[in-house]
């Protein structure tokens, strides 16, 4: 996913890159100045260095909590399993059975299961 991204950005960077000094025609700056190698290279390096910052940013932010929900679903996951192997569903209580929430990417817990689908654990 964060290959993907990467990729995404670094591409955008640089289509802003090579955009930028058209856009900078159209302000009023020379062409003289503009569409010189050296100006065309800046614009591309900074749409690159743009780029990986935000990816860098990114990775490290949005990566961070992506663990940290991966953790809470694996433990769900895990504790799931147990209950349906023993089949003492009495153990499934709302903290057990909800993966934690995450700062800034939901305000509640999230329940693993939604009403009608819970029957899927059910011991039959």
């Amino acid at each position: 996913m964060f290959r993907d991204l990467a990729i995404w950005m670094v591409g955008f960077g640089l289509l802003i890159g090579i955009v930028f000094p058209f856009f900078m025609i159209l302000l009023g700056v020379p062409a003289t100045i503009v569409l010189t190698p050296m100006f065309i290279t800046a614009c591309l390096v900074a749409g690159a260095f743009v780029a990986s910052v935000n990816y860098s940013l990114s990775h490290c932010i949005v990566g961070g909590r992506l663990r940290v929900l991966a953790d809470g679903m694996n433990h769900v996951e895990q504790h799931l399993s147990e209950i349906t192997v023993s089949g003492d569903f009495s153990r499934c209580t709302p903290d057990s059975c909800m993966i934690p929430s995450i700062p800034k990417m939901g305000s509640e817990r999230a329940p693993l299961r939604s009403t009608g689908s819970s029957s899927r654990y059910r011991h039959r």
